[in-house]
């Protein structure tokens, strides 16, 4: 139970930094994952000064009949602890010929133009783009 406790109280210190998809504000990754989290390592209770026994429904919520794995949970932490502090990036830093090949030099720099827009652009802008694609596809 302490584990479980412990380990639940990573994730959430992971996801109280992760940043905000500015792409997609109405689908937030944090939010799925604390439903995820909820849901395999239970909802999390308040210390209480007197213990209880406990109940259907706290046995229920915090999952004890499922199955738990430490190991899997310590590994899901560690991916997401590797993510949040780009530890491969750092690892494995992108050199100029990947970022600006032969064919299209400037393709990523425009992408990143197109990432920093998007966001701001209002919904009929943005089907006003997509049709404008679909127009020169044709």
């Amino acid at each position: 139970m302490a584990l479980r406790s412990a380990l639940q109280k990573q994730y959430m210190t992971l996801l109280s930094h992760w940043p905000a998809d500015p792409l997609r504000p109405n689908l937030s990754f944090p939010d799925t994952l604390r439903r995820r989290v909820e849901q395999e390592l239970g909802t999390p209770h308040p210390p209480e000064s007197s213990p209880q026994t406990p109940t259907n429904t706290d046995a229920k919520e915090v999952g004890v009949g499922s199955k738990f794995d430490e190991g899997y949970e310590k590994r899901q932490l560690n991916a997401l602890s590797s993510l949040l502090e780009d530890r491969y990036k750092k690892m494995y830093p992108i050199t100029d010929r990947i970022l600006m090949p032969k064919s299209q030099p400037d393709y990523y720099k425009k992408l990143l133009d197109e990432l920093d827009v998007a966001p701001k652009r209002s919904w009929l802008e943005g089907q006003l783009n997509s049709w404008k694609g679909w127009i020169r596809l044709r």
